[in-house]
């Protein structure tokens, strides 16, 4: 996944084992500025302000999916600033308006764990 931050690109790679990196490229594009691991395995990101907000999709359908916001504003020290537990197993798309984060994905059903 690919989001923007100025000129700056931001690249958020899931491995096919582990969790994910956020990896931020000097707008030379071929420079690594920094990089952000042990986030859980993205699923979607956005950049809301100077903060990227990363939906995870977790692999097991008994984990529920997670936000985790990273502030951007210093670019060669990203830091996670929080996460959020979603009742989801699953996070497709994240879109955004001036006020609100809508997140769309696969919600969790009656029974299932939180």
């Amino acid at each position: 996944m690919l989001i923007w931050r100025d000129a700056f690109p931001v690249m958020v790679t899931r491995p096919e084992a582990g969790g994910s990196t956020l990896t931020v490229i000097d707008d030379d594009y071929r420079t690594v500025l920094s990089r952000l691991d042990g986030l859980e395995r993205a699923s979607a990101a956005i950049l809301v302000a100077d903060e990227a907000i990363v939906a995870s999709g977790q692999s097991n359908p008994r984990e529920s999916a997670r936000l985790a916001i990273v502030d951007l504003t210093d670019l060669k020290h990203p830091r996670q600033l929080d996460a959020v537990d979603l009742p989801m197993i699953g996070v497709q798309n994240l879109y955004r308006s001036s006020r609100r984060l809508l997140v769309a994905g696969w919600a969790l059903g009656r029974g299932d764990p939180p």
